[in-house]
Parts: structure tokens; C-alpha cells; sequence
């Protein structure tokens, strides 16, 4: 099941950015670490990969979408 931890207990898991309390939906590999952080976003926790929530993977998806755009 999507947002859970098997390692866990099957607990479920929580975004990655700090302030943010919102279930987990997708991760996103360290390669975007400088997008979010340009976006002004601060992790939990370095990682190799960050688990973000619906709402900030939307906000980095339209801009990796724009940056496409440009190339």
C-alpha cells in the first residue's frame, strides 16, 4: 500500500518537509533536492530520497514541468 512502512509496523508515512503533517504520496530521488530547496521547502531528514506529500509533489511537478519547457 502506497504512504505505508512495512519495516514499521505498517505505520504510515508522514511528508518529508518540514511543517508538514500531510500523509505521504510519492518520494522523489536526491537529484530534485536543489528544486525543492530553491522553492523554498526544508527536509526532515537527507536522505537518498524525500517522501512528499500530494500538495508539495504538485508544486514541484509544475515546476519541473516549466524547466522542461525551457530546454
Amino acid at each position: 500500500m502506497p504512504g505505508k512502512d512495512k519495516r514499521e509496523g505498517g505505520e504510515e508515512e508522514k511528508c518529508g518537509i518540514v511543517g508538514c503533517e500531510e500523509k505521504a504520496y510519492k518520494s522523489l530521488s536526491s537529484t530534485y533536492f536543489p528544486l525543492l530547496q530553491q522553492l523554498g521547502l526544508q527536509f526532515k531528514a537527507v536522505g537518498k530520497r524525500v517522501k512528499l506529500c500530494r500538495k508539495h509533489y504538485r508544486e514541484v511537478r509544475k515546476i519541473r514541468r516549466k524547466v522542461r519547457q525551457l530546454f
